[in-house]
């Protein structure tokens, strides 16, 4: 059965339809608009979108246009949403997008969907097999580069007790071999392995894996650095590691 409202719109809707609260411009305009409510759905890849009753999409009935909510859409989308109340505008953060600041003699790199950001004196960022890739020159012989890898668990992850062991196993059915972990250690607070592995089957390189809990899925971060630039890469993977910062 359709059902008719009226609305008092101007950026009550704008703040309806970015799942956000904050303070609004003075100069905002309002005016009364006719929406249409007809229990419409969002499906994503053929997944139906959890959306809050109350932010139940609608039709503009004067331009015969669909509204639907930017936070739920974008978020199962893989994205992160965000509202700048200074502004009145609403960020959108896709999973590979990356800012690069200068601080000092190092890029600090930050990937607001992924919260997080991380220091490295060269680089550059990239989304990969789940992952966010932090990869760091020079090239090895054999065209692989040191790198610093982030991922995101699952709260189901950390409420199952999931071990450093088991994040090592996952890494050696991708792209490791040979795989030869040393005892965990505490470092710089968290719990860390440490190892050697070949890289993609046939790069002898050495390796760091760190676990950081959290409340909302645990992050894990991996060091990789190819033996043959063991010595020049001297403890700028750990650097980075020990930079790792997470965004409210």
């Amino acid at each position: 059965m359709k059902l008719h409202r009226t609305l008092v719109a101007g950026l009550l809707a704008a703040a309806l339809l970015a799942g956000a609260t904050g303070a609004v411009a003075t100069d905002a305009i309002r005016k009364q608009i006719e929406v249409e409510y007809r229990g419409m759905k969002i499906t994503v890849d053929d997944q139906t979108v959890a959306i809050p009753s109350d932010l139940e999409p609608f039709l503009y009935l004067e331009k015969g246009r669909t509204y639907v909510p930017a936070r739920p859409l974008a978020e199962a989308l893989g994205a992160e949403v965000g509202w700048d109340a200074e502004t009145s505008t609403v960020k959108v953060y896709s999973k590979t997008y990356a800012t690069s600041t200068r601080e000092g003699d190092l890029n600090v790199w930050t990937m607001p969907a992924h919260k997080f950001s991380i220091k490295a004196p060269v680089g550059f960022v990239r989304q990969e097999l789940g992952f966010a890739v932090l990869q760091l020159g020079p090239l090895d012989p054999m065209g692989t580069s040191p790198m610093v890898a982030v991922q995101r668990l699952s709260p189901d992850d950390r409420s199952s007790g999931i071990k450093l062991m088991e994040v090592m196993i996952g890494l050696q059915l991708t792209f490791l071999r040979d795989l030869s972990p040393l005892p965990s250690t505490e470092e710089n607070g968290y719990l860390t392995m440490r190892g050697s592995a070949k890289f993609l089957g046939s790069v002898p390189s050495t390796f760091a894996v760190r676990l950081i809990p959290h409340a909302q899925g645990d992050w894990v971060l991996f060091a990789l650095v190819p033996d043959s630039l063991k010595e020049q890469m001297e403890g700028v993977t750990d650097a980075v590691l020990n930079s790792f910062a997470l965004l409210p």
